[in-house]
């Protein structure tokens, strides 16, 4: 028996000594009695240095804790003798040792684990910011027309996500790429070029019509690529560009066509990854989709201001001009009528002043129009006055007016409510066939609201009228500044139409 349990001593003591992990044996107030090799490695210290020396690797909570639950773990930053620092993980419990009870703590270098969770944390931070900053530049693209402003926070924001010390964004333009906008350090007075011919991409521009991106990581190397970029810059390599060292650049992409590039550089010699060209191409799309947007809008307001001006060119025929026809005809009666009957030419003189102050309103309202700046220094309530006089001499229709006094809003706000207003009466007198109308123009707290109601033929609110693109501008201005059109009609009980907008959109 005896026997049996000195070789089952020896086995627990090779096991004991053979294991990789740090094993500390304590007696009941923490102080180590006895340590395997592994825990000695793990420290940098000798055995006796740890064990004769009353080493205490147990704090009295620590014990309390064992006593109290028989079980302790714990993760701690500990130190070698070198003073380098690593991290543990230590569980530790009650055992008997040596006929009396002691303290196992088992300890394991976790240190590796920590920093790859670590890294792990930074890479999903990493990747947090990355989408953040896309989904930022997705919203501010869906957010403004405004091309150039929006063009330059895509740069800032480019920043973010790809470290660079110069970026740029050019457009495409017949054989030429036109720059944007543009970020780079100060050039010492040496000037940025403006515009590159595709012809003098070469290699370059056959990648990115390909999709694929551009990385060069140094620009002053010998690489096909480098000697491409260094043709393709010249004396600007040296001047205004000598502060790069890498350079990479993506297509914008509409549709499988090229519409131009993003650029970047740095300083810093072979700097850009691919993960910098998928997260550049991202930014790059969004650039490429801004662009369009801007020129969609700005071939849409082309449009709108050729169809206004045919607009006016109608307006001027059927009122205008049927007013002018008159006042001549009313004159020739009042000229012949003062030769035979002079009594009677002065109901034919007072027909001729009514036709010249219709003619006049008619006039006021169309010079204003094509002069809107009129609405901010005349104000809406006098825009709105000389609409209505407008149409009252031209349809013969009383217009009652109940007008707050100048709004506190903005030119915008302004502006929408007049159109609102024009394109509502319009519609009245060219569909209701009004017996009388009203526009009322008041304040109500934060917003200012338009009323415009008539007693006429009225309309189904209800139904569809996919030919009416007037009651969807009204509905499509009014919201754009956060305000709301509600029309309540129905067949043969007229119409009535309000917009409310806030005055501070």
């Amino acid at each position: 028996m005896l026997g049996e349990l000195r070789e089952r001593e020896a086995q627990y003591r090779e096991i004991f000594s053979a294991t990789t992990d740090a094993l500390f044996i304590a007696d009941m107030e923490g102080y180590i009695v006895e340590v395997n090799p592994a825990a000695c490695a793990m420290y940098g210290v000798e055995y006796d240095e740890l064990v004769h020396s009353r080493s205490r690797v147990l704090s009295a909570e620590d014990i309390d804790t064992i006593e109290r639950t028989g079980f302790f773990r714990d993760r701690t930053i500990n130190r070698r003798r070198d003073g380098t620092p690593f991290h543990i993980e230590g569980t530790a419990k009650r055992f008997t040792y040596r006929g009396s009870p002691h303290l196992l703590l088992v300890a394991r270098d976790v240190s590796e684990q920590v920093e790859a969770y670590g890294l792990l944390e930074r890479r999903v931070e990493e990747r947090t910011r990355e989408l953040r900053t896309l989904l930022d530049v997705s919203q501010s693209v869906a957010s403004t027309l405004d091309l150039q402003p929006l063009l330059t926070l895509i740069l800032d924001q480019l920043n973010l996500v790809v470290e660079n010390d110069g970026s740029a964004l050019l457009s495409l333009q017949g054989s030429d790429l036109i720059v944007l906008t543009r970020r780079a350090p100060t050039s010492d007075g040496h000037a940025f070029p403006d515009r590159y011919t595709v012809e003098a991409h070469e290699m370059m521009w056959d990648y990115l019509c390909r999709g694929e991106p551009v990385i060069i990581d140094d620009v002053r190397g010998d690489s096909p690529m480098a000697r491409a970029y260094g043709r393709l810059l010249g004396e600007y390599l040296s001047g205004a560009f000598s502060y790069e060292r890498s350079f990479m650049a993506v297509p914008m992409m509409l549709k499988d066509r090229i519409v131009g590039l993003l650029s970047v550089s740095s300083s810093r010699e072979g700097f850009y990854t691919m993960h910098h060209a998928e997260l550049a191409h991202a930014i790059a799309q969004q650039a490429a989709i801004a662009i369009e947007n801007a020129r969609l809008y700005a071939q849409a307001q082309d449009l709108a201001a050729l169809e206004e001006r045919q607009r006016l060119a109608r307006e001027l025929h059927d009122s205008v001009t049927q007013a002018l026809f008159g006042i001549n005809v009313a004159a020739h009666t009042a000229r012949a009528q003062l030769q035979r009957d002079p009594d009677k030419a002065h109901e034919s003189i007072e027909y001729l002043r009514t036709l010249a102050q219709g003619g006049m309103a008619e006039m006021r309202a169309l010079l204003f129009e094509l002069r809107p700046e009129s609405l901010e220094s005349e104000g809406l309530v006098v825009a709105i006055q000389k609409q209505t006089q407008a149409l009252i001499a031209r349809h013969e229709i009383p217009i009652d007016l109940t007008l707050c006094e100048e709004p506190p809003t903005t030119l915008p706000v302004k502006e929408a409510l007049y159109r609102i207003a024009q394109e509502a009466l319009n519609n009245t007198f060219k569909h209701a066939r009004p017996t009388s109308v009203s526009v009322t123009l008041a304040t109500v707290g934060d917003t200012v609201v338009l009323e415009v109601e008539d007693v006429g033929g009225g309309f189904d609110a209800n139904a569809d009228f996919p030919g009416h693109l007037g009651l969807r501008t009204m509905a499509e201005r009014a919201a754009r500044l956060g305000g709301t059109l509600k029309i309540e009609s129905a067949v043969g009980q007229g119409t009535r139409l309000r917009a409310t907008i806030p005055l501070r959109p």
